[in-house]
């Protein structure tokens, strides 16, 4: 086989990651998407998981003229959860009514991604469908020499929610609240390859 013309590391984390979160409970192909940008498609629903790129840095062994790649990857997972309709006298403790909510949704994401293997195993096969390689070319040797030798590992939550105006919700209203969002930071999945 002939070197890969592209290398398939960051679009396989995203979509290993969609997968990974796709499992829980809940979430679907609707509702859960790769995403470039903070916005709420029109299908959603009262929820939405967003899987967005955080790039990737060169590792402490990256030597592209001495023919190794080392690779740092990171993903930011985006969930927003539509608020409850409140009159402005009911406003009280909104973000601990909303918190509790958005918070059961984080918990199980962070729980289904962070260091865990199998997501990085499953971004390996898809990184190198990408690159070229025949599903039955994909042997368990060759996730293990051109794999990621370490798993996406938390690294922190956005400081406080986010409020989700009606136009990133494609709401039909101007509320200005309708929805809440959280951030989790993911990185440190590492690939190295040589030639």
């Amino acid at each position: 086989m002939t070197a890969p013309e592209i290398d398939g590391s960051e679009i396989g984390l995203l979509v290993a990651v969609r997968d990974a979160i796709r499992a829980i409970d809940g979430w679907t192909s609707e509702n859960c998407q790769i995403e470039f940008d903070d916005f709420v498609p029109p299908t959603a629903g009262n929820r939405f998981c967003a899987v967005l790129p955080r790039g990737f840095t060169p590792g402490p062994s990256h030597k592209p003229s001495g023919g190794v790649k080392d690779y740092l990857l990171g993903v930011e997972v985006w969930v927003v959860k539509r608020t409850t309709a409140k009159p402005a006298s009911k406003r009280r403790d909104l973000y601990l009514d909303e918190a509790t909510g958005l918070n059961s949704l984080v918990t199980p994401i962070l729980n289904g991604v962070d260091f865990i293997y199998s997501v990085s195993r499953e971004a390996a096969r898809q990184a190198l469908l990408l690159e070229g390689y025949e599903e039955d070319d994909i042997t368990d040797t060759l996730l293990i020499e051109r794999g990621f030798t370490h798993p996406l590992v938390f690294q922190g939550l956005s400081p406080r929610p986010e409020v989700v105006n009606g136009d990133q919700f494609f709401a039909q209203s101007t509320e200005p609240r309708a929805g809440i969002a959280r951030r989790i930071f993911l990185g440190g999945a590492r690939r190295m390859k040589a030639r």
